[in-house]
């Protein structure tokens, strides 16, 4: 199940959108549409706890079943999660199957007891193997048509996500099929075919939506509507399977060699021949093969820039990598300052013909107190201007204090987003999922979207 992952091949698929906002504004904006379910609603996230998030689900299950009740039909719910608590994973089953929550337990998990959704086919499931393998991906995919992506948890982490989804085409049904194969080993969460009849019901219905489902944009720190752009857009989906964990491994032998997966593979090889520049948003920053290949890039002329947060996850950075950001970036930065000052001295390159700059370093620590928040947050990718507003304006869960976002940018060519982060537990012992999209008009304008709201 999670030892032999395939290599997905590029596919098409339609962009519709991407938010920026704490975990809280993400899945409440993204509350109405999911309320257009027609047949089935797969939710997958790793960190699962009592949160608002947690309530307005549970709130949204129990509309689903009454629109299902009043078409007399049954809507298939499928949540999957990783943590709920450390009790839970310290007891929990070795299987890679993981564990199938009895309905008497759905309470204790925040969501409606059985009797109060006869419409719906709910079905929960874990997976964790010890000691520390958790399933990182992050994922929704609604009545096999639209998926998204956020990188947040169902959580009370009041942190600086974002979110992009697509419609149809060849990503959807990778995704489909990868979560089939990592959740559905057993047969036990197997969702049934939809039936032909999908079509106009979800227009109709959205003018239905319940307004306490769901915040209003103006919640969110950001909003692009990709919606206009081409049905073509060439996209990749990056699974990442976890590896064996050896705690003294980070200590004696800290650089074995990088797992092969789709999405460690693709990011190495894209950081490798990039021709200008790299952007990563990353909430830690602590695997070594990493950073080499990035100061080769650095050696090539490429420009890095690398946006982080400070003391965030610290006891899970020193479990799975025996250091922490902090540490990192100060190498980082030495190791910088040495580099430029070797290249300053080798005037004889110059006569000789080799020319090549050393690229530019910027590593910038995410700051609550410089979040932008966008006024006009009905934007497409035709609009440049981004209105500010005080953060202090806002909720407290909607205003970020750390940054979590994944989000790495190639020449402002290739975006890639998901659930990985630039550490070595999502590079080794966790099970991650990204995606990759190729469009030149999407990478420029996340780009600057993303550095105007979160620098």
């Amino acid at each position: 199940m999670t030892t032999h992952l395939p290599h997905y091949p590029p596919s098409t698929t339609q962009p519709t959108t991407f938010h920026l906002g704490t975990g809280t504004t993400l899945f409440s904006t993204l509350l109405p549409q999911l309320l257009t379910t027609n047949h089935s609603l797969i939710l997958v996230t790793c960190f699962w706890a009592p949160s608002s998030t947690q309530q307005s689900i549970r709130d949204l299950l129990l509309h689903l079943s009454s629109q299902a009740i009043s078409s007399h039909k049954t809507i298939h719910i499928r949540i999957c999660f990783s943590s709920f608590s450390p009790l839970q994973k310290l007891l929990h089953t070795a299987s890679e199957n993981g564990y199938i929550y009895p309905s008497s337990r759905y309470s204790s998990l925040g969501l409606p007891a059985v009797e109060e959704i006869p419409g719906l086919d709910l079905r929960v499931k874990s997976i964790f193997l010890r000691p520390c393998h958790v399933l990182h991906g992050k994922y929704i995919i609604q009545d096999e048509e639209r998926v998204w992506f956020p990188s947040c948890n169902v959580s009370w982490e009041a942190w600086g996500e974002g979110c992009v989804g697509f419609k149809g085409g060849g990503l959807v049904e990778d995704l489909r099929g990868y979560w089939s194969r990592v959740w559905d080993g057993d047969g036990r969460m197997r969702v049934p075919e939809s039936p032909q009849e999908m079509s106009t019901k979800v227009i109709r219905r959205s003018q239905e939506v319940p307004v306490e489902l769901g915040y209003s944009d103006s919640s969110l720190l950001a909003s692009i509507d990709l919606s206009h752009l081409p049905a073509n857009i060439e996209t990749l989906l990056l699974p990442h399977t976890h590896s064996s964990y050896n705690p003294f491994s980070i200590f004696f032998t800290p650089n074995a060699k990088t797992p092969s997966t789709p999405l460690n593979t693709f990011l190495l090889s894209q950081i490798s021949t990039a021709k200008s520049s790299i952007n990563i948003y990353t909430p830690n920053l602590t695997y070594t093969p990493l950073i080499n290949t990035l100061f080769e890039a650095l050696t090539r002329g490429i420009d890095i820039r690398i946006v982080v947060s400070r003391k965030l996850m610290i006891f899970e950075q020193i479990v799975t990598a025996g250091t922490l950001t902090e540490w990192e970036v100060y190498k980082m930065e030495r190791r910088y300052r040495k580099l430029v000052a070797r290249s300053s001295r080798r005037t004889d390159d110059l006569e000789a013909g080799n020319n090549t700059r050393i690229g530019n370093l910027e590593i910038v620590y995410f700051n609550p107190a410089f979040v932008n928040v966008n006024e006009n947050n009905s934007r497409s990718t035709r609009g440049d201007e981004t209105m500010p507003r005080r953060i202090e304006d806002m909720g407290m869960e909607n205003q970020p204090v750390k940054l979590h976002l994944k989000m790495t940018v190639i020449d402002n060519e290739i975006t890639v987003l998901g659930s990985g982060n630039m550490d070595r537990a999502s590079w080794v012992t966790s099970q991650e999922v990204g995606v990759a999209i190729f469009s030149e008009q999407v990478a420029r304008r996340l780009n600057a979207v993303v550095r105007d709201v979160y620098g």
